[in-house]
């Protein structure tokens, strides 16, 4: 749901989407979270009333409720269609979303193939799934609040 304020709402999940997906471009995870947490009204169109500490970046489960492995273009989330959600491309509900890779604020221990670089959970919006790099790697930041 499209809450006119530069956020999106999951009503199924209760998470608040900022709705510009790319506002921050891509950066690293340490940055990543600095960004997400220093958000606020009125950077990337917001309108909402937010403030610094509102905003976050989502979880690996959060990611999981939107990622849609078996659409067949790009970016693979959910869409907007009512009863069932279907695929991003047709009812896109955000600005700016890139077919990439997307920062979790979900840690994974050591990132296998460069060890002993500290690994994190990635939305890979190219493909549909998550995956798990190292802290240092450049990934884009779309932060949420709230959720259930």
């Amino acid at each position: 749901m499209d809450c006119d304020n530069g956020t999106v709402t999951d009503t199924l999940t209760g998470l608040i989407w900022l709705k510009n997906a790319s506002c921050f471009g891509e950066t690293g995870w340490v940055t990543a979270n600095a960004a997400a947490a220093g958000l606020f009204e009125p950077q990337c169109g917001l309108t909402d009333g937010s403030r610094r500490g509102d905003w976050r970046l989502p979880t690996k489960e959060e990611w999981e409720t939107i990622l849609e492995p078996d659409c067949s273009l790009n970016p693979r989330i959910a869409g907007n269609d009512s009863p069932d959600p279907g695929c991003y491309s047709g009812t896109p509900w955000a600005s700016g979303v890139w077919p990439d890779a997307y920062w979790s604020s979900t840690t994974a221990g050591n990132y296998p193939h460069y060890p002993p670089w500290p690994g994190v959970w990635t939305a890979d919006l190219d493909h549909g799934h998550i995956d798990v790099t190292g802290k240092v790697a450049l990934f884009y930041v779309w932060p949420v609040r709230g959720g259930q």
